[in-house]
């Protein structure tokens, strides 16, 4: 027995010692990549859970690592390789303690076994840098600090090969800190592999992998930005995948999308969700933001407690100093305060945006004066050159030189890590230009930045100081010692300077540093005061009472009484000296103030997810909420953050409570509107027109006011203009101005100009701002000192370079100037007069036509038919026109894999109400399959869609039920090519049924009139609202003409069509569609 137990023990000890082998080896971060044997597989299983714990063998830290499918393990997308890469934090071994997954093969395999960490002279990772500079800066692992100066690439992964993509990476770490590019290659692979072959691992072997570890060798941060299209797709699954393979490189940031509100945007919550999952899977915290749209910058109804994202990013193309960092001050303050602010893209160098090297220059070192980052790129043209294909080259690109040096210079000259932004009145240059910019590190370092040639004096505190001029266009430091005093010094001529102060020998006696003076706090407030000088004590309290906090040091770091009265002084007592007999003193007023609840200014959409912010004015920060009621469907987070679905509109009141830190407390009663959602405004024939009231959304946008309903002024059209109050409020700027949106769907591309009907009460208030997608268009909307009402043209025109949906802004800048329509139109020599001009119509009804479509995934339906959309579920052809009154319509996608079959039963589809269904057939084809024939399709006469692989003629009957189809080249089918696709639009409401010779057999409806009647060369079609389309329809059935209005009148031509009795289809906005005999004579 006894030897049974040895074999046994020493058995186990074999056992232990084979299983725990080395299966790897790092330096301290870098990456060991561990590979497994899975199940095999095709691609990747999303439902397939597979992770380890990876321990230090000192017992701490632990990370936990998501595992990742990579195919055959070399590229190839079908295989049974799985692998983990883990990044090591400090030297030794680092074991295996648990792996696990939901397959059978893979979980538990390689337990116990260890990778061996070395040391190594890199960085790690990237975080916020929290104990200085208001948490605007990042620092490393290693406690060091690295300014950051990025570059773009945004494609560059699809379009260099692997040597290509090794060399442009190199090239960008000898001059950048940061690179952004396209994680997926492109907007999606663009020539890869089909968009449903997810995860590509081909491509992320053989281009995102090479670029990350080359990176990395360079210590050059990848910014990899995510393509929404796959997280819509594919969900939680895409980010998972993501955050696996490249979630423990130290040098890979992540950014969720560009431009994430437009171009297939994602919702706020969509991108919440996106963020939070991210961040669920990534082990070490690596940076994490989401780009907005030009112009812009965070949006505070992405935020989520606890936040999700570690950094907020920017998008302003500005040459001025002054504007880039008035934007990044801007988004620090936007909430969550306390992270870095990334202008992500200052200046593109190069005709594409007409910026100059020293435009790029000064634009990067505004956004640093701000108290952030900035980042450039080079751009010949949209869509080519380095930033968009990389190929990496400093002598084109002949900023990067530059901005090198500007980061060197700052790495080693500046603590910048301990800068904050402050006005020029509250700074030691409280003379100098507003439009010059401070940062300062109270009592030790000062920066004034400036883009001009000035004189400027420096109020230097006490001790002895050194002036470092930095010019960046120059490349050169001009250092002057042995500075004390009331300084006056000359700033060069130099679009870009920095003109730095620094303590070189700090006086014995004791000088408080921070806070200034001037700060108001708050009670519960955590305050740290700072000081130069020998032998220092602290002592804190509160004028007329006992001190409540001491110490001694360069700090202190105290909390302002929760009882505090309002208006109580803090008293601020420093003793130092060489005796330690000096005694400073300084007060600071405490202010007690109750919070007091802003009311709401944003409208929402019912049945749409939505998130708004909800806000308080007062000091007593952080602040708490709660609720009493709430509109059904919605919650209300503790910091404030209003969110949910609503189902139906009007206005909706939710009573909600907020409570400061000391415990004074506010209750309101809040307003929210709650609007239907609204089909865009249909531009048709170059031009369309729209009432200013009748918005898609409207937003306040961070402004001090918001745009409202009025009808005092009277000359308007409509019911009523849009205008903001006067109050002596400041001009607004694009980024924060209050937004009127109008969504319309273009089909003409082309230079639009732009009228407005406005009115300006003085000459003060007559200007706006005017965009598109939330970029402005142009400089300012001005009529000079032109008052009262008028039609004022815009001096810039609006590219519309494709078809589809695009947002139309309106935002304020003076106060006080109404709007009441405005007219977009490709007629350059168009003038409005009066303001009579009928508003343009709605693209599509709500009505549902369309239902129970069989034979999918091959035939689908789809809906807002318009160009640009593709009508195969196997191809990517892309429509380029059609007509205007389709644009919104229900259409099925077709597969033109199926364009040579010949079954009379490919699929059938349901239409849900009367409707009228359109063909769109070949039109190489002299003859249509008897099925369509059979089913009452007729051709439209002159109406074809035309797309990027052929043109459609158009087939248009009367169905209602189920309806089945036939296949393409069915019997009676004679020249057909590409497979065709069904469209369909409501008859909704119709009240009148025509017999097949064209007469009716009910009695008309009155309120359609149509003139004269019988007629020869035209008729006058009139309505008691607006009519959205006109068919004409012979006695025989057949469409032969059908027209978009959008007006309650229209006149039609007749003389082309012959003589005989016709119908008039009549579709109105409200849904109801009428019928008319005509008699052409």
């Amino acid at each position: 027995m006894k030897k049974t137990y040895l074999f046994i023990l020493l058995f186990s000890l074999i056992v232990v010692t084979i299983k725990a082998a080395e299966v790897g080896t790092s330096a301290v971060y870098s990456v060991a990549e561990i590979t497994f044997a899975g199940p095999s597989q095709t691609q990747d299983n999303p439902n397939l859970d597979f992770w380890v714990t990876f321990t230090h063998e000192s017992g701490s830290p632990s990370y936990k690592i998501w595992g990742f499918y990579d195919g055959n393990g070399t590229g190839g997308n079908s295989g049974s390789v799985f692998k983990v890469r883990f990044c090591p934090s400090k030297t030794g071994k680092w074991i295996l303690q648990d792996v696990y997954s939901t397959a059978t093969l893979l979980n538990n395999q390689k337990e116990g076994d260890y990778v061996t960490a070395t040391a190594s002279s890199h960085h790690g990772f990237w975080a916020v840098e929290t104990s200085t500079g208001g948490g605007r800066w990042y620092k490393r692992n290693d406690g060091t600090h690295q300014f950051v100066i990025g570059n773009t690439h945004y494609d560059f992964l699809w379009k260099r090969d692997a040597a290509g993509i090794t060399s442009d990476v190199n090239g960008n770490a000898n001059y950048y800190k940061k690179l952004r590019c396209m994680i997926d290659g492109s907007e999606g692979y663009n020539g890869a592999p089909p968009a449903g072959t997810y995860p590509n691992v081909g491509f992320y072997n053989s281009k995102a992998d090479v670029a990350i570890k080359a990176a990395l060798i360079k210590d050059l941060i990848m910014d990899l930005i995510l393509y929404k299209r796959l997280y819509l797709d594919n969900g939680e699954a895409y980010v998972k995948y993501i955050a696996a393979r490249y979630g423990s490189y130290p040098n890979v940031w992540f950014c969720l999308a560009n431009e994430w509100d437009i171009k297939d945007p994602l919702t706020s919550t969509q991108a919440i969700a996106m963020g939070q999952q991210l961040r669920k899977y990534i082990p070490y915290g690596n940076p994490l933001s989401i780009h907005p749209n030009s112009g812009t910058g965070w949006n505070t109804a992405l935020n989520t407690t606890p936040a999700w994202n570690d950094h907020k990013i920017a998008q302003l193309k500005t040459k001025d100093l002054s504007d880039a960092a008035a934007n990044t001050i801007l988004n620090y303050n936007r909430t969550p305060i306390g992270m870095p602010s990334i202008n992500d893209e200052n200046g593109y160098e190069g005709a594409g945006d007409v910026y100059t090297k020293e435009d790029v220059i000064e634009g990067v070192l505004g956004s640093f004066s701000g108290g952030g980052f900035g980042s450039t790129a080079y751009k010949p043209a949209k869509g080519t050159g380095q930033y968009y294909n990389g190929n990496f080259n400093a002598t084109e690109h002949s900023a990067s030189a530059y901005l090198k040096w500007l980061a060197d210079a700052i790495n080693a000259n500046i603590e910048f890590w301990k800068l904050q932004p402050v006005v020029n009145s509250s700074s030691i240059f409280p003379a100098a230009s507003t439009e010059f910019k401070v940062l300062q590190q109270t009592g030790t370092q000062f920066a004034i930045f400036t883009d001009a040639a000035a004189n400027i004096t420096a109020n230097l505190p006490a001790g002895t100081w050194t002036l470092k001029q930095i010019n960046a266009i120059d490349k050169t430091i001009t250092t002057t010692n042995n500075l004390s005093g009331n300084y006056s010094f000359s700033a060069p001529n130099s679009r870009a300077c920095i003109n730095y102060f620094y303590l070189a020998n700090a006086s014995s006696s004791p000088v408080i540093t921070a806070p200034l003076a001037s700060t108001t706090f708050s009670p519960g407030q955590s305050v740290t005061a700072t000081a130069t000088g020998l032998n220092l004590s602290w002592a804190i309290s509160i004028v007329g009472g006992s001190t409540f906090a001491s110490g001694t040091g360069q700090s202190i770091t105290f909390q302002i009484p929760t009882n505090a009265a309002n208006n109580a002084q803090l008293k601020i007592q420093l003793t130092g000296g060489t005796s330690s007999n000096e005694v400073v003193s300084q007060l600071n007023t405490i202010l007690d103030d109750s919070p007091v609840i802003q009311p709401i200014t944003q409208t929402v959409v019912a049945n749409t997810a939505f998130s708004i912010q909800l806000t308080a004015t007062g000091t007593g920060t952080p602040m708490t909420w709660s609720s009493a009621s709430l509109p059904v469907g919605t919650i209300l987070t503790t910091d404030g953050l209003l969110q949910g679905t609503i189902a139906t509109s009007g206005n909706k009141s939710l009573t909600v409570t907020v409570t400061d830190v000391d415990g004074d407390v506010n209750s309101q009663t809040l307003a929210l509107q709650v609007i239907d959602a609204s089909q865009p405004f249909c531009e048709t024939g170059g031009m369309v027109t729209v009432e200013c009231e009748n918005y898609t959304s409207k937003n306040i946008n961070g402004d001090v006011i918001g745009w409202e309903k009025e009808t005092t002024a009277s000359g308007y059209a409509g019911s009523g203009y849009m205008n903001t109050t006067i109050n002596n409020y400041a001009n607004g700027i694009w980024i924060e101005a209050a937004d009127l949106s109008y969504d319309v769907t273009f089909n003409t591309t082309g230079n639009y100009y732009m009228w407005i009907y406005r009115y300006a009460p003085t000459s003060s208030s007559n200007s706006a701002y005017v965009g598109m997608n939330g970029t402005a268009v142009g400089a300012t909307f001005d009529n000079g000192t032109g008052t009262g009402w008028g039609w004022v043209k815009h001096t810039t025109t609006f590219s519309v370079s494709s078809a589809g949906t695009k947002t139309i802004n309106i935002r304020r800048r003076e106060q006080g100037m109404g709007v009441d329509k405005f007219i977009l139109t490709t007629n350059a020599s168009y003038t409005p007069s009066g303001n009579a001009q009928v508003e343009s119509a709605k693209c599509s009804s709500a009505v549902q036509v369309i239902t129970n479509v069989t034979n999918g995934p091959k035939y689908v339906q789809a809906t807002g038919l318009k160009a640009n959309d593709t009508y195969y579920t196997d191809r990517t052809y892309t429509i380029s026109t059609l007509p205007s009154a389709l644009v919104g319509a229900e259409f099925i996608k077709a597969a033109n894999d199926d364009k040579s079959l010949t079954t009379e039963n490919l699929f059938s589809a349901t239409f849900g109400t009367s409707a009228r269904v359109y063909i769109a057939y070949g039109a190489t084809a002299t003859s249509v399959p008897n099925w369509m024939t059979n089913l009452g399709f007729t051709k439209i006469a002159n109406q074809q869609i035309t797309t990027s692989d052929i043109t459609f003629d158009l087939y248009s009957a009367n169905l209602t039920g189920t309806v089945v189809f036939g296949a393409n080249k069915a019997a009676g089918s004679v020249g057909a090519g590409s497979t065709y696709f069904v469209i369909a639009v409501p008859e909704a409401g119709s009240t009148l049924k025509i017999k097949g010779n064209g007469t009716q057999d009910t009695e008309v409806q009155s309120t359609v009139g149509i003139y004269p009647n019988p007629t020869k060369n035209y008729v006058t079609v009139s309505a008691g609202s607006r009519i959205n389309r006109i068919e004409l329809i012979s006695a025989s059935g057949r469409v032969m003409d059908m027209k978009q209005i959008g007006a309650d009148q229209a006149n039609i031509q007749l003389s082309a069509y012959p003589n005989g009795i016709y119908v008039m289809v009549v579709s109105l906005e409200n849904g109801q569609l009428l019928r008319k005999k005509l008699v052409v004579e």
